[in-house]
C-alpha cells in the first residue's frame, strides 16, 4: 500500500490472486483490513471482528482505499474501509480492533475451543496435490496455493461433501 494522506492509500491488486479474472475475496478483505489497521495505532492492535460487503469485483490493477474512524473506545476501536476503482466503490469492510492479552496474563492455557477438536487429518505427505505437478492450474490463484484433499474424501468436483469444513495451514 502507498499512502496518499492520513486515511487514504493506493494498493495494487495482483492478477495472480484471481479466480476467473476476479480477485479472491479474502485477498481483498485483507487489503482493506491492512488499511484500517494503519489508521489504528497503539491500544487496539488486533482485528477481533471483520465484516465485508463486496459490491463489485475490482479488476487487477490499482485500487484506492479510504479508512474512517467510527469509534475509539476504552476496549475497542471500530474502523470502516472502502475500496474503490475508477471512482466506483467495490467493497466495504468494518473492523473492530481490540487488544488480545497473552494467555499467561489471563492465567489460562492459551487454547480456547468451544466444540472440541476437528478430526485428525491424514499427514499432508499422503494427500494428492491439486492441481498435480506439471498440470496447468484451472485458475490463477492455484499458482500460489494448492489443495490437498484427504485420501478417500470427495472433493468439490463430485458435488459431495462430508459435512465439515477444516482448514489447515
Amino acid at each position: 500500500m502507498t499512502p496518499i494522506d492520513d486515511n487514504r492509500w493506493t494498493a495494487d491488486i495482483h492478477p495472480g490472486w484471481t479466480i476467473l479474472g476476479n480477485p479472491n475475496g479474502g485477498y481483498l478483505q485483507a487489503t482493506m483490513v491492512n488499511a484500517a489497521s494503519d489508521l489504528v495505532a497503539g491500544e487496539h492492535p488486533h482485528p477481533v471482528a471483520v465484516s465485508t460487503h463486496f459490491l463489485r469485483a475490482p479488476r487487477p490493477g490499482t485500487v484506492e482505499l479510504e479508512a474512517e474512524l467510527l469509534r475509539a473506545g476504552r476496549t475497542t476501536t471500530q474502523v470502516r474501509c472502502r475500496m474503490s476503482q475508477g471512482g466506483k466503490v467495490t467493497g466495504e469492510t468494518t473492523v473492530t480492533f481490540g487488544s488480545l492479552a497473552p494467555a499467561a496474563d489471563l492465567g489460562q492455557s492459551g487454547t480456547w475451543n468451544s466444540a472440541g477438536l476437528p478430526p485428525a487429518p491424514h499427514p499432508v505427505e499422503g494427500c494428492a496435490t491439486y492441481p498435480a505437478a506439471g498440470e496447468q492450474p484451472p485458475v490463477e490463484i492455484y499458482r500460489h496455493v494448492g489443495l490437498r484433499p484427504e485420501p478417500g474424501q470427495p472433493m468439490f468436483t463430485t458435488g459431495e461433501g462430508r459435512g465439515v469444513g477444516v482448514a489447515r495451514a
